[in-house]
């Protein structure tokens, strides 16, 4: 029984050796290539960008190489990512002749958690593929987060016009960093979107991508959504992302909803609050009510290490 045993113990490790090495190999060999990998999507990309204006498809570099559909999809999703409002139907011609929609599929399937992950954000920033969309169905509900975002990313992607609808229906608070992959996505898809509405809307991830877009736009006509938000108190992160996106449009700090929402704060998040007003350019004189006499002391002390004060002088 013991030797048994002993030789089950040996082959375990005799596999495990071999795997590590195996993979070790792969690894150092994908370093080795990656340098000429680069220099091909580089060259590729004239290739492609040049076919796009003569509308007339021709063979890339990187089509010829290993790994070929990884390196095809990198480069369409770079591609893609800058051209705003081009085209996509001759890049997603390119992707199915190379079978790179099939690819991905297998790639996510075989995977898991950040793998699987960043399998589905590069599926997500290529042109919509209708064949294998509805297959990324089953990954909006998988327990990690980042592929649930890349999940969602892959149906905007697809279906941008659902883009509200589908963004309401995430079961929890989506964070800043998602949001933004989301407002990216928008962008490039060219949709055109209300910030007011969402702003109103009971929907908390809706309210951050509202939030979002004034910041991004600099939409000073949104005071009173903004003012709106900080004064609810049923979401303190929310609350406090809209006054800092008011102090980021320079804007008046005035009114009742805004000294309530700094009374809520503790002293840290005070601090750090003052530092970011200080930042933003706001004089003494333009928070004072906002602050005990105290803190306007401090406040005073801590503009002075800011350079805008030789403007307010």
């Amino acid at each position: 029984m013991n030797e048994w045993c002993f030789w089950g113990y040996m082959i375990l490790l005799a596999g495990s050796g071999v795997w590590l090495t195996v993979n070790l190999v792969a690894g150092w060999m994908q370093q080795r290539r990656r340098p000429r990998q680069q220099l091909l999507l580089q060259r590729s990309a004239g290739e492609l960008v040049q076919g796009l204006l003569e509308e007339s498809p021709r063979p890339l570099s990187v089509e010829h190489t290993v790994h070929a559909q990884q390196l095809l999809a990198e480069l369409v999703a770079s591609v893609h990512a800058s051209l705003y409002g081009c085209a996509p139907a001759p890049l997603t011609r390119k992707l199915e002749q190379r079978g790179v929609d099939r690819w991905l599929v297998r790639q996510v399937k075989r995977s898991r958690g950040l793998k699987r992950a960043w399998a589905l954000k590069l599926w997500g920033d290529l042109p919509p593929m209708p064949r294998v969309e509805p297959a990324c169905e089953e990954w909006l509900f998988d327990p990690s987060p980042e592929v649930r975002l890349s999940a969602l990313l892959v149906r905007l992607s697809a279906y941008p016009q659902d883009a509200l609808r589908l963004v309401a229906s995430c079961d929890k608070p989506m964070t800043l960093c998602e949001v933004s992959e989301v407002l990216h996505l928008l962008r490039r898809r060219l949709l055109p979107i209300a910030y007011q509405p969402l702003l109103e809307s009971r929907n908390r991830n809706l309210q951050r991508l509202g939030l979002l877009i004034v910041y991004e736009f600099s939409i000073e006509e949104a005071d009173e959504g903004l003012l709106r938000l900080i004064a609810s108190t049923e979401d303190a992160e929310l609350s406090m992302a809209a006054l800092y996106t008011l102090c980021a449009l320079h804007r008046p700090l005035r009114g009742k909803a805004i000294r309530q929402c700094i009374e809520r704060l503790t002293a840290a998040e005070r601090g750090v609050l003052m530092r970011h007003m200080a930042r933003e350019g706001y004089a003494p004189a333009q928070v004072k009510r906002l602050w005990s006499e105290r803190q306007r002391v401090r406040y005073e002390a801590l503009v002075e290490t800011y350079k805008t004060t030789l403007v307010w002088s």
